[in-house]
């Protein structure tokens, strides 16, 4: 619970110190990528990972963009919009943790992938990985 909490300040600060832009251009770039290992069951049976990523979606904005990867066997994106939409969170709750395997390189290799370019001037970028740490 310790580092759900801390988790959670963490992205509390970073959201409220990312600067707001009056161009296009994103003040932050999220890439949310969750296990969905099996593992997540035993070792995280109250979904805290899921919650924790829940929450960074909703303390977002419409400045924000926010990409969600589950990985488990494969990687691969589940939504990708504005912070704050009601479709991140429901793709969220869609993802459940029922792979048999946990291959971590893979969702690191789909998280690097969803940054295309250089970051806009003042765009913040952030990968956050949420596992159990079990393979």
């Amino acid at each position: 619970m310790a580092r759900f909490t801390i988790f959670l300040l963490l992205c509390t600060a970073l959201l409220a110190a990312a600067p707001a832009r009056a161009d296009s251009a994103p003040r932050l770039r999220v890439v949310v990528v969750l296990d969905r290992s099996g593992s997540m069951t035993k070792n995280d049976p109250d979904l805290l990972a899921r919650l924790a990523a829940r929450l960074l979606v909703d303390l977002s904005d419409q400045r924000d963009e926010v990409t969600l990867i589950r990985f488990g066997t494969d990687a691969r994106v589940v939504a990708r919009g504005k912070g704050g939409s009601p479709a991140l969170a429901s793709a969220l709750d869609q993802v459940t943790p029922d792979e048999k395997c946990t291959d971590y390189a893979l969702g690191l290799e789909r998280a690097g992938g969803a940054f295309a370019g250089a970051p806009a001037k003042g765009e913040r970028r952030l990968v956050v990985f949420l596992t159990d740490g079990k393979l």
